[in-house]
């Protein structure tokens, strides 16, 4: 049984979650404003003293009285959020030591699960099931961010590296490709391969747009750019370089622009800006709860103790552990995503597909 501790930290990074979705869309709402007026201003810059004197300052003269009540009716309700945003972090981070990670992951009532990402918990080994009933013989290559049951189905993983190779290692001419409808789409970009693909996003990639990307451009005219291929293809369009997570921090490392977009999770660029302190981050922070759920304590005592057992069905574990051996004894290497032309790409759902002959329902 759930602890009330466990109860409040689960409840907690759902808040958080919801308070920085909230505060991001007055940022954006703000910056449509600005953009309407012909004024450009980073988004991360929206949140700083700094920035609102240059909205005050450069951008007022060019506002309507109505824009800049409601741009102060922005501003006020961000000062609201921001200390709880704040609170609510610290709080994440510390109690999230004593709490112990597996608990998190089941479902809590009222709740719901909060550690299994949308990308993750938008398929099953069901659904995966029909798909090969649909596509009888084609390959499945499932993206390593989904439960065992689901790798279970598969013939081989994949991570967003080492995609594209692997597609292409299947040697066929078609290749169902799961579980994230973008990092589907990029891939058929860069190869011949006819791609099949599901209806899963990832919660904090999907967010991020081409025009985003543009508006960031103008106001900051040196910017470089880099896109994981998560991202909805309009995105890598307009990036300077895209590839896995790996890859982006290897090339800020390696080519050290001045100013730089990761267009990632949050955390992502301030694991790096840590190694790189003479490159400047500007950051389009989406957050990602359920990495804020995992923490090194919780890490450190598993290994320590050998607590908070996960247990896998022996069927399971080994048809995903096959999935992922595949994986590493192909030893494909990563490939960046640049330089890709759209492809037509088939796109399932469980709307698109028919029960499992045999199963009812």
């Amino acid at each position: 049984p759930k602890t009330v501790e466990q109860r409040g930290h689960a409840v907690r990074l759902r808040n958080l979650a919801r308070l920085v979705r909230q505060r991001t869309q007055m940022v954006n709402r703000i910056h449509a404003q600005l953009h309407n007026a012909g004024l450009h201003l980073e988004r991360g810059r929206m949140l700083t003293q700094g920035g609102r004197e240059w909205v005050r300052s450069e951008a007022w003269p060019l506002l309507g009285e109505e824009q800049r009540l409601f741009i102060q009716m922005q501003w006020a309700l961000i000062d609201h959020l921001s200390p709880m945003i704040h609170t609510l972090d610290r709080r994440v981070e510390h109690v999230g030591r004593e709490i112990p990670a597996v608990a998190l992951l089941e479902t809590i009532p009222g709740i719901g699960p909060i550690t299994a990402s949308a990308l993750a918990a938008s398929i099953t080994g069901d659904d995966v099931r029909r798909m090969k009933q649909k596509y009888p013989g084609v390959p499945v290559v499932t993206y390593v961010n989904t439960s065992a049951e689901v790798k279970a189905e598969s013939d081989i993983c994949c991570t967003s590296a080492n995609a594209v190779n692997v597609v292409e290692a299947m040697g066929v001419d078609r290749v169902i490709l799961l579980p994230d409808e973008y990092l589907a789409k990029n891939v058929a970009a860069l190869t011949d391969v006819e791609v099949i693909a599901w209806r899963g996003l990832c919660e904090v990639h999907e967010r991020f747009s081409g025009e985003e990307i543009r508006q960031y451009r103008e106001s900051t005219p040196d910017l470089v750019v880099l896109a994981h291929p998560e991202c909805h293809p309009d995105v890598l369009a307009e990036a300077d370089y895209a590839g896995s997570t790996s890859s982006m921090i290897r090339y800020v490392k390696e080519k050290r622009p001045a100013r730089v977009l990761m267009v990632t999770e949050c955390s992502m660029s301030d694991n790096v800006a840590a190694e790189t302190p003479d490159v400047e981050f500007i950051r389009p922070c989406n957050l990602c709860p359920h990495m804020k759920s995992i923490t090194l304590q919780n890490i450190l005592e598993s290994l320590q103790e050998m607590r908070y057992e996960v247990t896998i069905p022996a069927d399971v574990a080994e048809g995903a552990r096959r999935a992922v051996q595949r994986m590493v004894d192909l030893g494909a290497e990563g490939r960046d995503f640049a330089d890709g032309v759209k492809a037509a790409v088939t796109v399932e759902s469980r709307a698109s597909l028919g029960p499992v002959v045999g199963v009812s329902g």
